[in-house]
């Protein structure tokens, strides 16, 4: 998932949702599959959040941004591949890395 260059924002449970043992979405957090894939969601826009700070600290938030990294690594194995190429290699659909502007060249 793609940002739009907003930060995001990761909301904890309300504390009564949390004691009534209720997710955001009303369902029990009784099971324990839900709060895997819960946590494993909390945990994603945790990540993707501090890879945004990280690439504006360092200044490359103007050339690369988070969800990029499947594209780029493909580039990395091998110059010059074109879009379906790398649509097969990253296992997207032909028309993501469309929009990118994808200009990587080798030191």
């Amino acid at each position: 998932m793609e940002s739009d260059g907003k930060s995001l924002e990761v909301r904890p449970l309300s504390r009564a949702a949390a004691e009534q043992g209720v997710s955001p979405k009303g369902r029990s957090t009784d099971d324990p599959l839900d709060q895997i894939v819960w946590s494993i969601g909390r945990a994603y826009y945790a990540y993707v959040g501090l890879l945004e700070r990280v690439l504006a600290e360092t200044g490359l938030d103007r050339h690369v941004r988070p969800g990029m990294g499947h594209i780029l690594f493909a580039l990395f194995e091998e110059d010059g591949r074109n879009i379906k190429e790398i649509a097969a290699r990253t296992q997207l659909s032909g028309s993501t890395p469309r929009p990118a502007r994808i200009t990587v060249r080798s030191g």
